[in-house]
């Protein structure tokens, strides 16, 4: 019977082998904080994992100036960031941005763009590995788009008059390595705070803050440079993986969407048989590693990779069986199912961890299934179930 299986199995493990050398990536998937100033002058940090500043790696005095805003943001799905230029009369630019720091070929620009912002800010704030557009003026007013393909501004998601005031610039940063964005919000005096984002975009919990950070800047901007090194995304085969020496924790799928034979996965809890969650099954599989994670073990699944976009555009036509992104892979609405013949499982998700927490909803039938995707999942999954027919 084909269907997907959530095993944990007890079986000691009598010892754990760890596949040689590394995944094959350049990119230290850490972000860089950039001060600028209006006139030019600019700064390259490497922020420490407490949220300090690290060494200034890069700086000058000849950057484009007079923008009153910067921000990145992966514009093109190429998992490498572009970079914003915003002035609050509505000019504004997009630039690629080269590993060295420097800008690269202009991309498009205009003089009509929202204006009157102090602040924007790049942030998947739903969890569907889409960066949203948080524009925030001083005084509290704020609003989050949407982002379009060209970098305009779609659906407004939500917004009000009540947001932590009195900032000069804020940055969206992975500080803490659980691939969810916190807040920095920096006042030109040097003050500062780090916030933890609530899902509906609001401040959560004060993870840190003073009065002593670098002052006298107009903006500051998280960007993945990479040290110098080209973006690549990580990718790796079968075999016992150790989580952090030979493989940095993030999200993770396979590049075949069907297994003739099957694929079996582990995140491993520790080195003596201790399983955090695993699955064997037949058809592709995106999984999150988490940092606790002693170890990750795939068998029979192939190439994995970090790039999400590996099946190109959202799609509203037929969908066989596996893991998919809403919203990247899927869009939201009505689906249904082709043969359930076999049994057919599926899942609506909020994470791809292989907890059961994570589970929306789900259902094993015999019958033609029904399944309303919300835009605010983020993870889709069958198996058994034939294809999928997007109803609308």
């Amino acid at each position: 019977m084909a269907r997907f299986l959530r095993i944990l199995v007890a079986v000691a493990l009598a010892a754990v082998m760890f596949a040689p050398g590394a995944p094959a990536s350049a990119s230290d998937d850490n972000d860089e904080l950039l001060f600028y100033r209006t006139d030019g002058l600019f700064r390259y940090h490497d922020p420490t994992s407490s949220g300090l500043l690290g060494s200034a790696f890069l700086g000058g005095s000849n950057y484009t100036r007079n923008w009153d805003v910067i921000t990145a943001l992966d514009l093109d799905g190429d998992g490498q960031d572009e970079v914003l230029f915003y002035r609050t009369d509505g000019l504004y630019a997009f630039f690629d941005i080269r590993s060295d720091g420097s800008l690269g070929s202009k991309i498009r620009g205009g003089n009509n763009y929202t204006r009157g912002w102090d602040s924007i800010v790049a942030i998947d704030l739903d969890g569907d590995r889409r960066d949203e557009l948080l524009f925030y003026r001083a005084d509290g007013l704020y609003a989050f788009f949407d982002v379009t393909s060209t970098g305009g501004t779609g659906t407004k998601v939500r917004g009000g008059n009540n947001y932590t005031r009195g900032w000069s610039s804020i940055a969206g940063i992975d500080l803490d390595g659980d691939n969810r964005e916190e807040l920095l919000f920096y006042r030109t005096d040097g003050l500062y705070a780090f916030f933890d984002v609530t899902s509906t975009g609001g401040t959560g919990t004060k993870i840190r803050g003073g009065n002593n950070y670098t002052r006298d800047w107009d903006v500051i901007v998280a960007i993945d440079l990479d040290f110098g090194q080209p973006a690549r995304p990580v990718t790796f085969g079968d075999g016992n993986w150790r989580i952090g020496s030979s493989l940095p924790p993030g999200t993770y799928r396979t590049t075949s969407q069907v297994f003739p034979d099957y694929c079996y996965w582990e995140r491993s809890a520790d080195f003596s048989g201790g399983i955090n969650a695993n699955a064997f099954t037949t058809v592709g599989q995106i999984v999150t590693i988490e940092a606790g994670d002693a170890a990750f073990e795939s068998d029979g699944c192939g190439t994995w990779t970090s790039r999400m976009n590996i099946l190109g555009r959202r799609t509203t036509a037929t969908l066989p069986g596996g893991a998919y992104l809403v919203s990247t892979d899927v869009s939201p609405g009505l689906w249904v199912n082709s043969d359930s013949s076999d049994g057919c499982y599926w899942e609506r998700l909020s994470g791809f961890s292989g907890d059961g927490s994570e589970i929306l909803d789900n259902d094993f039938t015999d019958n033609t299934a029904y399944v309303e995707v919300l835009p605010s999942d983020v993870g889709f999954f069958s198996e058994g179930c034939g294809t999928w027919t997007w109803l609308g």
